[in-house]
């Protein structure tokens, strides 16, 4: 083949690759993209990256996160690479799983080529792969790069494992197994192979996966390597579970085939039996095509070497997924399918050259072709902005929580920056209305985590409470306490809730009753504190309660030089506050110790000169000066 038709050969898969996924390039760092980068300081420095190899995936996100049984050190390297070359562009992230994406259909392509396929053939199947609608949630969410990258490595190692090429094979396996899970099966089914022909390179592969191993026991510190560890506690029996990975498989493979239904979030439904259709006929599926792979790949055919590849990349590319046990509160995720489609779309292939009646094969394939990049196109399309998303799974999936949880908090964002009070109010009342849509999930029915159920219930307590019910909000923060061992956000809100009510009996001159609430919210507030001593709200509310307090018992009062000391902490968290300042200048005037006033206000001009009470200040400045 000459060099020219090598590369248009390879360049027309990537390129449709990119041009289908380009109007993804401006789209902003939606759901866990937030959590893992924009929120994450270790994600932000290249120093992070040798210690992402002796440390679990999320403990690199959260140090809590220690149950969660992931060991990714190459996505880490290529996340926080790509924070420091952007500095933090959301844009950036979405062109290299663009480009992600369309290396991954090049070697495919390269695999195809290495299987003895026509050219044509090989850039057709590998276009295919480009534009396969299943595809869509991998390349549009950030957050699935690990799934990409340990496709490209692990299809590029097949590439050299079928062509039987030194050392480069168990190499790149090895690169995809740091990428992502999805990788070991594919691995193993080398190393069997291997050991089945004979052929005395299988202490390579056996070599990949101990030093994997490895890593993994020095990152978890434990001889189990992290692979025992449960991230879903969905309490179902050994059969339940048996059948639940079977549905999910056959989920898998009826999605790749028919790619309709996006979703960002599936609910796992649970008591709907195991004869229930939703769960009886993908399983059944499932155990069909087992049956007719193994079938198939016993039998010896001039197809027999593409056919083992294809069924052996398809069906381990997705063993991983089926650990019941590993996978979130939503088990079926569009993105984990994505090294299992490769197999899929060279089956595919097979039987599109295999199939006997030409004329009807050209319809066929229009057909997939156009389904498939409007399937692609439609559902990569929500993963633009958060209120996209959110919005798309409220409608699309209205048992899950997590649209309705997470559409509820940016309404609650947009009310509490809102200046207008019409706007705060109209946000307050939208995010009360998707807060509430969460009391109509039967968590009987709907496998629900109590993390979810904690956030719903303290997301509409928020709401309500910037809606101004505070009374309704304060029930719902109690409810919350009372059925949560802890619960310092719903401590906060409490502290929160009290001390407007303390304000309220305060302005009508009921000092006695304004007292005790204002003590109640201090004590809220020192609860909060107590469970996660980050909350800077608490610190805040704390500091605000106790001037209140000293307001209504008077410089004698026993907790006057509190008051100071809080107010001073509170407004080194928070030195925009304008309420802060005039609380500590008066606290410190009281105290006859106004020369200690001067430092915050010359701080504050100066870093705020555009403030609308920036003559107050410089006014309160100019009279303790010139005491």
């Amino acid at each position: 083949m000459s060099t020219h038709k090598r590369i248009w050969t390879l360049l027309i898969p990537a390129l449709a690759a990119i041009l289908l996924y380009a109007h993804t390039f401006s789209a902003d760092f939606v759901y866990d993209d937030r959590t893992l980068l924009e929120l994450n300081p270790n994600f932000q420095s290249l120093g992070i990256i040798p210690k992402a190899f002796i440390t679990p995936y999320w403990e690199l996100v959260n140090d809590e996160a220690n149950a969660v049984g992931f060991y990714r050190p190459l996505a880490a390297t290529v996340f926080t690479t790509s924070w420091v070359v952007s500095d933090g562009n959301s844009n950036f992230f979405h062109l290299v799983s663009i480009l992600l994406h369309a290396a991954c259909a090049v070697a495919l392509t390269l695999l195809c080529m290495a299987l003895g396929w026509k050219r044509t053939i090989a850039c057709a199947t590998g276009l295919f792969f480009a534009i396969l609608g299943s595809h869509a949630e991998a390349v549009a969410w950030i957050s699935s790069q690990p799934d990409l990258l340990a496709t490209l490595f692990a299809l590029l190692g097949m590439r050299y494992f079928v062509v039987e090429r030194d050392v480069r094979a168990p190499l790149l396996l090895f690169l995809a197994l740091l990428c992502k899970e999805s990788a070991i099966a594919v691995v193993l089914l080398c190393l069997f192979s291997v050991i089945l022909q004979r052929r005395r390179i299988w202490w390579r592969y056996f070599l990949v996966l101990a030093a994997y191993y490895t890593l993994r026991v020095v990152a978890f510190d434990d001889y189990a390597a992290g692979f025992d560890r449960v991230n879903t506690h969905h309490g179902l029996n050994q059969l339940e579970q048996i059948d639940l990975s079977f549905k999910l498989l056959g989920q898998h493979l009826g999605f790749m085939a028919i790619p309709i239904g996006h979703s960002p979030f599936h609910p796992l439904m649970l008591n709907q039996g195991l004869l229930a259709p939703y769960n009886f006929f993908p399983a059944i599926g499932a155990a069909i095509s087992l049956i007719v792979g193994l079938m198939i790949y016993s039998r010896r055919s001039p197809d027999s070497p593409s056919l083992k590849v294809g069924l052996g990349i398809m069906f381990m590319g997705i063993v991983p997924v089926l650990n019941t046990f590993a996978l979130g509160q939503y088990p079926f995720a569009e993105r984990f399918s994505y090294l299992s489609s490769a197999g899929f779309v060279i089956l595919l292939a097979i039987a599109m050259i295999r199939f006997p009646y030409r004329g009807v094969s050209y319809v066929l394939i229009t057909l997939l072709v156009v389904g498939n990049i409007y399937s692609s196109y439609s559902g990569s399309k929500h993963w633009r902005t958060e209120a996209d998303l959110f919005r798309w799974a409220q409608r699309v999936a209205p048992q899950a929580m997590t649209g309705h949880i997470e559409f509820g908090r940016l309404m609650l964002e947009k009310a509490q920056s809102a200046d207008d009070a019409d706007k705060r109010l109209a946000y307050a009342e939208l995010a009360t209305e998707s807060f509430s849509r969460t009391d109509a999930i039967n968590v009987d029915k709907v496998f629900c985590t109590s993390i979810e159920r904690y956030k719903a219930n303290v997301g509409k307590a928020d709401s309500l409470f910037l809606a101004g019910e505070i009374d309704n909000a304060k029930k719902v923060y109690q409810m919350t306490i009372d059925h949560y061992a802890k619960a310092p956000e719903a401590f906060l809100g409490l502290g929160n809730c009290t001390s407007q009510q303390a304000f309220g009996y305060w302005s009508e001159a009921k000092n006695v009753v304004a007292k005790n609430h204002y003590s109640a919210a201090i004590h809220a507030f020192n609860t909060a504190l107590s469970q996660n001593p980050n909350i800077d709200a608490a610190v805040i509310g704390k500091a605000k309660a106790l001037v209140q307090l000293v307001n209504i018992e008077g410089v004698s009062s026993p907790n006057f030089q509190e008051a100071i000391t809080a107010s001073e902490y509170a407004l080194h968290l928070a030195p925009h506050d304008f309420s802060l300042l005039l609380n500590l200048v008066a606290l410190y005037d009281a105290a006859n110790k106004r020369n200690k006033a001067i430092g915050p206000l010359h701080d504050f001009i100066d870093s705020y000169p555009q403030h609308p009470e920036i003559d107050v200040l410089q006014q309160l400045l100019f009279e303790f000066t010139s005491r």
